[in-house]
């Protein structure tokens, strides 16, 4: 059984040692290594599990190279390869949370069982398969509820005085690439794409296809959050508004017989349709190469952030037990010859045959662009991401959530009433529940009354400055009601409408999405943007 191990591991070594010619062999390295597990094993004073142990070694090799590469074991790797169809899991579509020991729904996925059986967020789970779960943990609920595709689960639900019984048929949960795509009211198509998967380009160019038959006169492509995925899917993508045969990036390995150019394929369906794309600093991989080609050919305008910066390449290579080594293979080059990749590994053990590329480089129509450190706008909108310090701990609270979850159970709408009325009945709500929110000059005040320190305020003092807190937290609810009712207002809509309503809700006030509407709709900037 052990020899068994070696092989795996020693199949992994040939791949990652140094291109650096070494003063040993490879077979002199693994003798050292089968040497050194021989002695482990004979003198270690317990039993090793050379199982999980080798597993441990393989994992901790690989991903010692660089943030990307990765070792997963047999189960792993089938999983993994549901997951680039977006496939997560098998269960009841439903995330859970535990506070104070309750299992508490925290949204229900749509169309999935637990919606489509009447489960809302705010339940509180009593049973799985008739056992009580109140004394076990979130981990193993989650397990409780997860199983094979086809298979029933059986729930009890308490919703305020009420208990409810369903029985529910897990489904596999799938991640969608492209979870929005309409026609806005300015008369551009919209589509948030999430990540390539398996199927995206067919996906994609349908999509395009239906908003371009109801009117579509450009496309907004959210690509912000983006975290890449299959290339080959990407290139798929570009050809929807690429000549057939652009060349669209290069991928070059340390072996230059593996290096390959990467060609739009198929015909498009709009090479003239006005196009902007809107990126951020978690836009990376096959999604720069998507926003990084549509800008070397001048075919878009981006909006945005500067992106993530990666400009490496992954690739799968399996073992002989169907075990597999996702492994950094290669490096790719847009069509203006740059690479978009911010570092290079700087690790001892590892030579680079990767060296420091020029930074500047031209479009198709002459434009200036950078490489070396991800892909910057050609409309540089500053990112607004962070909260302020009350609308975060009115969130970390649960009061915003316990409120949105009263109205749910009431079916009231904010769309569909006065909206002052709403919002003074949610401040009053928070001012009655202001013990709940702390904010960091309270906790400060709470440290320094635990600390045993020569100063001690008197009880007059103490309840005086807790009442000035108490004060302070009045006023700042007051002036940051607005914000307080708009972030609420957002998780009422994730919770009704699920993440499509969210992502519509938003864009109302988001800077980058409206500069993108500003900008297709004023063709002179958009040409003059493009150099065309």
């Amino acid at each position: 059984m052990r020899a068994a191990f070696f092989i795996i591991f020693f199949s992994l070594s040939y791949g990652i040692i140094s291109q650096k010619k070494p003063n040993n062999s490879y077979g002199d390295y693994l003798k050292h290594f089968y040497e050194f597990y021989q002695l482990l094993d004979e003198n270690y004073i317990d039993t090793l599990n050379h199982e999980k142990l080798m597993d441990h070694v393989l994992k901790t090799t690989a991903s010692s190279l660089d943030q990307y590469s990765q070792y997963f074991n047999q189960e792993e790797s089938i999983l993994r390869n549901k997951s680039w169809s977006g496939i997560s899991y098998a269960g009841i579509g439903a995330s859970i949370n535990y506070i104070n020991k309750n299992a508490i729904i925290e949204h229900c996925k749509k169309g999935y069982g637990a919606d489509s059986a009447g489960l809302m967020s705010g339940d509180v789970i009593v049973e799985i398969n008739d056992s009580a779960i109140k004394n076990t943990n979130l981990n193993n609920t989650i397990k409780l509820l997860k199983g094979e595709a086809g298979t029933v689960v059986k729930i009890k639900v308490k919703r305020g005085n009420s208990i409810k019984v369903v029985k529910i048929k897990r489904r596999q949960i799938i991640s969608p690439s492209i979870p929005y795509s309409r026609i806005e009211d300015h008369g551009f198509g919209v589509v948030k794409i999430n990540q390539f998967l398996k199927g995206s380009g067919i996906e994609f160019r349908n999509e395009i296809i239906d908003l371009l038959e109801k009117g579509a006169q450009g496309f907004v492509l959210d690509l912000r959050a983006n975290k890449g995925g299959i290339v080959k899917e990407c290139v798929s993508m570009l050809s929807v508004f690429l000549l057939k045969n652009t060349l669209v990036c290069e991928l070059k390995s340390k072996d230059p017989k593996s290096n390959y150019k990467k060609y739009t394929l198929n015909e498009p369906i709009s090479t003239k349709c006005p196009i902007v794309i809107l990126i951020d600093g978690k836009t990376m991989s096959s999604a720069e190469i998507f926003a990084g080609a549509m800008q070397d050919l001048d075919r878009a305008v981006l909006i945005g952030d500067t992106t993530f910066g990666k400009g490496l390449v992954q690739g799968t290579r399996y073992l002989q037990d169907r075990s597999s080594l996702y492994v950094t293979a290669a490096k790719y080059y847009l069509p203006s010859g740059r690479t978009i990749h911010k570092s290079l590994n700087s690790k001892k053990f590892i030579f680079s045959s990767l060296s420091c590329e020029k930074e500047t480089f031209f479009t198709l129509n002459q434009r200036l662009v950078r490489g070396n450190n991800g892909l910057s706008p050609d409309i540089y909108v500053s990112p607004n991401t962070t909260l302020n310090e009350i609308v975060s701990a009115v969130s970390k609270s649960r009061l915003e959530f316990d409120y949105v979850v009263t109205m749910l159970r009431n079916q009231e709408s904010l769309e569909l009433k006065n909206q002052d009325t709403y919002k003074k009945a949610y401040y009053n709500f928070l001012i009655k529940n202001i013990s709940q929110i702390n904010l960091v000059i309270e906790k400060q005040w709470n440290q320094i009354k635990e600390a045993k320190l020569q100063f001690n305020p008197s009880r007059f003092v103490n309840k005086k400055i807790e009442k000035e807190i108490s004060n302070t937290k009045k006023k700042i609810i007051k002036a940051y009601i607005d914000d307080l009712y708009y972030q609420m207002n957002k998780t009422l809509i994730y919770h009704s409408r699920y993440h499509d309503g969210l992502y519509e809700f938003k864009l109302k006030k988001d800077d980058c999405f409206n500069e993108a509407i500003k900008v297709l709709s004023d063709m002179d900037k958009y040409k003059m943007t493009l150099n065309h």
